[in-house]
């Protein structure tokens, strides 16, 4: 198979994801070694390119929970002992 447009478009896609990731991850586990922050990167990356490639209605709920952590303070999942006041 002939490379086209197209694969030229996701692998640059996947590239600019590698490297937020590793930006991300550099700035927030400073402490971590170059190496650690790059496997964690590719493993982020991996994953996020798996789920969009073989399962998007995974990838939608994985993102909606990660912005639902800007919503509010509180914890999206709660026990029930929780909501009844105790």
């Amino acid at each position: 198979m002939r490379p086209n447009k197209w694969h030229a478009y996701w692998a640059a896609l996947a590239a600019a994801m590698l490297a937020v990731n590793l930006w991300r991850n550099r700035r927030k586990y400073h402490a971590e070694s170059w190496l650690w922050c790059t496997g964690k990167s590719l493993a982020d990356t991996t994953l996020v390119c798996l789920l969009a490639t073989f399962c998007p209605p995974l990838l939608i709920a994985y993102s909606v929970l990660w912005l639902a952590q800007f919503v509010s303070d509180e914890p999206i999942w709660r026990s029930e002992e929780r909501r009844v006041g105790k």
